[in-house]
Parts: structure tokens; sequence; C-alpha cells
């Protein structure tokens, strides 16, 4: 019974291994089996490991572990630098945990825009007129940043939201970049962080749950990522996730945060004084063909089945899509309407030339050709509620790859536009954002003398 006991209390170095990623690649699969030896049960030793990774967790910041999901002072939003402020904290990565709970409510939050001091919400956003410049550090050093920030609250503005859009351009040689700048006008040089022999393109739309309605306590829930690499998944034993969003997710692709993944997919290091510093928001992703799959196959099920899902929720997968079904709720984003938009939008700018507007319409008829004679264009539509959904995320993909054998900078802009506009009405109707906006109201004196229990203000 004592060497069981010693070999329990091994296990916290385990764990500690295992957050640090220590001897190589420590990788889930040996805590599972260092766990598992000893439970004789992989769900005892799943529940020990979390259990161990909390515990290692809270030792940083006691605060962190299972956080209440309450927006006590919403009015700090309306402060100027709020914003800018909200941005330096993405940086910091601070790591929270949530419940399995809040994740469910999360996931089913209608979200009502809130609007903030300067924001141009008519504005196009590939513009980034809202952008918030901060000074990047010197690992940073020649990046390009262009950053949009948007904030919003449920009904009841018991939950408080922040949505950041960022596209980073990270040179490859300032060497290659001074070369390419000889001899070139200011447009051009603009151009140039277009071409991906020059700059790295990343794409990234992330929402935060602001846990006490300031950015101090900010934890993503979501996001999209469109870059260069790829996401290798993390499966605990048994996770069902694996037959769903596969082992590894290519670019572009979702990431939908869950109480699992708080913990499982945490990573620290600690720097030459040991001071401990943490990764947090790097949970399992699923791409855009996987994404697609799962769509179609929960289109076809049955009110029944759909209900009997939704009724025991452990089959959510952590996305919110069996909810949409549920509702019945029909989900659209309309690709041509956007790509006029856009036009219209460059054209009223002066930027719109012959070539471009071929270049767009042969574009979405080559997508169009393409798709017409893809599975996708066969499946019956009747009853179907993510019918435009697909399509739009099978021309994500498209764009994507597309942007990847396109070398006229023009034309590597135009994408990179279009790609940030779709990805973005994407994104919003996958997180329940709506267009409509709500005024605030400062919750802070009443919340100050009664504020509700977590599991009193959301009660279901």
């Amino acid at each position: 019974m004592a060497r069981n006991s010693d070999k329990k209390g091994g296990l916290s170095s385990e764990v500690e291994a295992y957050l640090l990623r220590k001897h190589g690649s420590y990788s889930l699969g040996r805590l599972e089996r260092a766990f598992s030896a000893i439970y004789n049960d992989p769900f005892k030793a799943k529940a020990e490991i979390l259990r161990l990774v909390e515990n290692n967790l809270s030792k940083y910041n006691p605060d962190a572990v299972r956080s209440n999901i309450f927006a006590y002072d919403l009015s700090e939003i309306d402060s100027e630098n709020f914003p800018s402020e909200f941005l330096k904290w993405t940086w910091k990565r601070s790591p929270f945990t949530l419940s399995r709970r809040d994740y469910k409510i999360i996931l089913q939050s209608v979200k009502k825009a809130i609007l903030t001091n300067g924001e141009s919400p008519s504005s196009p956003l590939y513009r980034f007129e809202n952008n918030y410049n901060f000074k990047l550090s010197k690992t940073h050093k020649g990046e390009k940043h262009f950053n949009d920030c948007s904030f919003f609250t449920d009904a009841s503005q018991h939950i408080a939201y922040g949505k950041i859009v960022n596209v980073q351009y990270k040179p490859l040689s300032e060497k290659l970049i001074s070369i390419y700048n000889q001899g070139k006008s200011q447009e051009e040089k603009d151009r140039g962080i277009f071409k991906p022999n020059l700059y790295n393109r990343a794409l990234s739309i992330s929402l935060y749950v602001l846990l006490d309605g300031t950015y101090q306590k900010a934890h993503c829930v979501m996001r999209y990522d469109s870059s260069a690499f790829n996401h290798h998944n993390t499966y605990y034993y048994g996770d069902k996730r694996r037959g769903v969003y596969g082992e590894v997710a290519t670019s572009p692709h979702f990431h939908f945060q869950n109480a699992d993944d708080d913990l499982l997919c945490l990573k620290k290091s600690k720097n030459s004084e040991k001071v401990e510093r943490w990764q947090s928001g790097r949970c399992n992703a699923i791409d855009c063909q996987h994404l697609v799959n799962y769509l179609i196959e929960i289109d076809r099920l049955s009110a029944e089945e759909v209900d009997n899902l939704c009724k025991f929720g452990n089959d959510d997968y952590n996305m919110p899509f069996i909810y949409f079904k549920q509702r019945n709720q029909y989900i659209s984003v309309p690709i041509e309407k956007i790509l006029k938009n856009f036009m219209e939008s460059e054209s009223k700018n002066g930027k719109l030339s012959i070539a471009d507007s071929e270049f767009i319409g042969e574009t979405i008829s080559n997508f169009n050709e393409l798709y017409s004679q893809s599975e996708f264009a066969i499946e019956p539509t009747e009853n179907k509620i993510f019918t435009k959904l697909i399509k739009a995320i099978n021309f994500l993909q498209f764009i994507y790859d597309k942007r990847k054998i396109t070398i006229n900078p023009r034309q590597l802009e135009i994408l990179s536009h279009i790609e940030i506009e779709i990805a973005d009405k994407v994104f919003n109707e996958i997180a329940g954002i709506e267009k409509t906006s709500m005024k605030k109201v400062n919750t802070h004196e009443y919340t100050k003398n009664n504020k509700p229990k977590a599991d009193d203000a959301f009660k279901e």
C-alpha cells in the first residue's frame, strides 16, 4: 500500500514534466500510460491528471482555476483605452479554466454588439479603420500588425465578450525586402507585405469571454486560424473528437475551447530565473474539410435524434452546431453578396481596376464550377440548415489554396481581403454574434451589493 502511495505521490512530477514538455516531446499519451498503470482505469486516471494540472496551475494563480463567468462591470468598455489595453493582454496569455456548464452556456449565448468610442461599424473590416497600434517587443521587430476590436454581451448582460481580428505579416528576410523595395513606388512597397517570399501572413479571429467584464480576466473560447502552419491535436483516451476533428487540422482551421482542453492543452515554461510563464488557448482544432463533413452528418439527423444528442449534452464535440440544428436555425453566409460589397467598397476607394474585377469574377466562377461538380452540390437541401455555411467554409479553403499558387501582389492583396471578410462572417455565425447592437447598462452598482452566485446567474 505504501509503495502504491509512493507511486501516486510521484505523479505530480509526471504532470510537471508534461506541462514543461520535458524529455523531448513529452506526450499526453505518455502521461496517460503513467497514470493508468496505477489507477487501472483510464477515466479515473484522467480525473486525477486534471486534478493535478489544476493544482499545478493554482499554485501559479489561484484565481485561474474554475473562474466564474459574470460580467459585473461593463462600464469599463466605454473607456477610450480599453481596446488598446485589451489587445496588449492578448500577448500575455494568462490561463483560466471554466466548467463544462460554462462552455455550454457560452456556446448557446446570443451575443449582441456593444459600440465603443471611436468605432466605425460601417467600415469594411479589411481596411482596419478601427486599428489599434501598440509597441511591439524586440522579438516582433519588422512585423506589421493590423487589428480590430469589438465587444459584445448576451441579452441578460451577464456575460461580456471581446473579439479580436488580427493580421500579422512577419518578414522572412530584411535583405530580400530591401532588394524588392529598390525603385518601387510607395504603393508597390506597401503591397510587398502580401508576397509570401517576403512575409509570412497569419490571420486570426479570436473570441474571448471577459470573466469580470474587464480585460484583466479574459479567456479565449473560439478562434479561426489561417497561417502557414497546421495544428497537431492532442487527445486523451476515448476522446470522441478524434474521429470528428482528425489527428491534424490543416490550415485554415477553427479552435473550440472546452473544460478538458483548458487543462490538458496547457503548456508552461520557466526562464533562467525560474519565473513561470504559461501558454493558453492551445485547444484542439478542426479544419474546413472535417468541419464540413461533420455539418453534413448532423444536418442529416432527424429532429428526434438531435433532441437526444442535446438532451445528454455530451456529443456536441464542444461546438454549437447541434444546438443550431435543434432550433432549426438557418445559418447563411452569402458569398456573392459579400464579394459584391467588397467590389463596391474598393471601387468607391478608387482601387478597383478592370483587371481586379476580372480576377474576382474569375475566382468566384472557378469556385462555383468546382463546387457544382463536388459531392456537396448534390447533397439534398430539404430541411437542411447548413447548406450556405458549408459552401462558405469550402470557399475559405478555396481562397487559402489559391493564395498559395498566386504570385501577383495585387491579386494576393485581394484574396487576403476577401478571406478576412468571408472568415469574419463565418466566425460571427458560428459564434452566435448578431449584427444588432444594444445599449450598455452599468451593472457595477447593482452587482456590488447584490452580486448573484454563478449558478443563480445562469439557471438553465
